[in-house]
């Protein structure tokens, strides 16, 4: 019965002899990642290790070698199929003792190629986005929604001279004025309530024209972006 129920699971379940490793079972799930199916990966008691990439093969034997009954770690690793294609498992593995066969080893992987590929187009998209911004002439501010600094190009972090490590996880009130903190909270929370852009000119500490905005994944917000720039006195009475 508990076979039928890990054959029919999405997870990877799987134990082994660890030293030298050889697979003893591993659930048909295994199939759609490995590319190969479950039997196959039995038959050749190395096949899981051989199809580990390169790179990732001595962490994982180590962690293993390094296991002791009753402990546990997790792991994150490559594999590489027969064709080629690279997949991420998440592998969550243990050692116990077994009085007949001593120690072993087993896990239970999920494959998180997918979750892994998202954030890493998240990450590329981030970075030229704050590579883009850096050559904009205009100071450029990112804060989540808690109103917490997490991204400043280095023309903003110069208008107020500080270094963005010093800037990150700040809020308004421990950047400006007690009266001009509350007033960009609430400018910023205006634009969470209607989600539209809000446009302002800032007099009191530099003549600046700022628009905030909101950063949107879908239907879940996610930051605000605040992008403001100079004007010169001739267009700050012009506003007036």
């Amino acid at each position: 019965c508990l076979r039928q129920l890990l054959e029919h699971g999405d997870s990877i379940v799987w134990y082994a002899s660890p030293s030298p490793f050889r697979l003893r079972f591993v659930s048909a799930a295994a199939a759609k990642a490995f590319d190969r199916t479950a039997e196959e990966l039995m038959e050749e008691g190395t096949a899981w290790l051989k199809a580990i990439h390169r790179q990732d093969q001595k962490l994982f034997e180590q962690s293993i070698r390094e296991l002791k009954p009753g402990q546990s770690t997790q792991l994150k690793y490559r594999i590489v199929s027969p064709s080629g294609d690279v997949r991420w498992l998440r592998d969550q593995i243990s050692s116990f003792s077994n009085s007949d066969d001593g120690p072993i080893v087993g896990g239970v992987a999920t494959d998180i190629t997918a979750d892994f590929l998202a954030e890493q187009r998240l990450r590329d998209s981030k970075l030229v986005l704050e590579t883009l911004v850096e050559d904009l002439p205009m100071n450029v501010l990112r804060k989540d929604l808690a109103g917490r600094v997490v991204f400043a190009n280095q023309r903003y972090c110069e208008s107020i001279n500080m270094k963005l490590s010093d800037l990150i996880g700040k809020t308004d009130f421990d950047l400006f004025p007690a009266h001009l903190a509350k007033k960009y909270t609430e400018d910023d929370q205006r634009v969470l309530d209607s989600g539209e852009p809000f446009e302002d000119i800032e007099v009191e500490l530099h003549p600046l024209e700022s628009v905030a905005g909101l950063i949107r994944g879908g239907e879940l917000k996610h930051a605000l972006c605040i992008a403001a720039f100079a004007i010169s006195k001739i267009e700050l009475g012009a506003a007036d």
